[in-house]
C-alpha cells in the first residue's frame, strides 16, 4: 500500500472501520495527521476525526483514502462491471 500523506481539512474515506466508531464508504473531515507510538519503538501515521458519534479521535490512516483516490478506485469497479 502505498504511503498516503493527510492534511488538516483533507476528505477521506473510510476502508476499514476496525474497531473505530467510523462507517465504511463514509467521508470524514480529516483534523489533525500526525506520528504517533503505536508499540514499543514503533510509530504509524494517526489522523484525528470525528467519528459516528461525534467524538474526536486517532485511528490508523491507512484505514481511509483521499476521497479523490476512492471515487477514482469506484469509478473503474463501475467500468469493469459495465465491461468497459
Amino acid at each position: 500500500m502505498e504511503n498516503r500523506i493527510f492534511h488538516r481539512g483533507d476528505l477521506v474515506v473510510c476502508i476499514d472501520p476496525g474497531s473505530a466508531k467510523l462507517t465504511t464508504g463514509k467521508t470524514y473531515v480529516v483534523l489533525t495527521a500526525s506520528m504517533l507510538p503505536c508499540g514499543i519503538d514503533e510509530w504509524d501515521l494517526f489522523i484525528d476525526i470525528k467519528d459516528d458519534l461525534g467524538s474526536c479521535g486517532y485511528s490508523f490512516a491507512h484505514r481511509c483514502v483521499h476521497l479523490s483516490e476512492w471515487l477514482e478506485a469506484n469509478r473503474e469497479r463501475q467500468l469493469g462491471i459495465l465491461g468497459m
